[in-house]
């Protein structure tokens, strides 16, 4: 009579999000049973943790002539953008960024102007969200009856500003 070992193995394993151990990609216990080469049973314990990764979106909005860093280098176009760096844990930690370039706006006080002594001329530089000239007024026209620069700074709904004088 010849009496043949069993074979039980124990195995550790973490691994990331993705990842697989014999076939399994989820956190657990799992035991299996196999036959030996000796022709007995094998029990492998598999205990396996799988660390997530992480996954962050950001959407970012810059004005026409700003950039951004994402997608390993400065953008300057609106566009989904990737960087993968590692957490703390070793698993890939992805940031999504949607980048929006937004337009300028662009004010138009027109040519210089000249108008006679007693007369007033009213500035328009178009509809914007808001205004600022160059007195700290914030109407959006500005009346001008002396000699001098004039000058205005006007913000679009997207919070980007652009200036123009006379």
């Amino acid at each position: 009579l010849t009496v043949r070992d069993t074979v039980s193995t124990s195995i550790a394993a973490v691994i990331c999000q993705g990842e697989n151990v014999a076939g399994h990609t989820s956190s657990g216990t799992y035991v299996e049973i196999f036959t030996a080469a000796n022709g007995c049973d094998s029990t492998r314990t598999l205990s396996l943790t799988v660390n997530p990764t992480k996954l962050t979106i950001r959407n970012i909005e810059r004005c026409h002539g700003s950039s951004f860093y994402a997608g390993g280098a400065y953008q300057t176009s609106s566009g989904t953008y990737y960087d993968t760096t590692v957490t703390y844990l070793g698993c890939d930690s992805i940031i999504k960024t949607n980048l929006t370039i937004r337009p300028l706006p662009v004010p138009l006080l027109g040519p210089d102007k000249r108008i006679c002594a007693g007369d007033v001329w009213v500035f328009d530089p178009g509809s914007f969200s808001g205004y600022l000239w160059q007195d700290g007024n914030t109407a959006n026209t500005y009346p001008a009856s002396t000699n001098g620069m004039y000058t205005v700074t006007v913000t679009n709904q997207f919070g980007c500003k652009q200036s123009d004088n006379d």
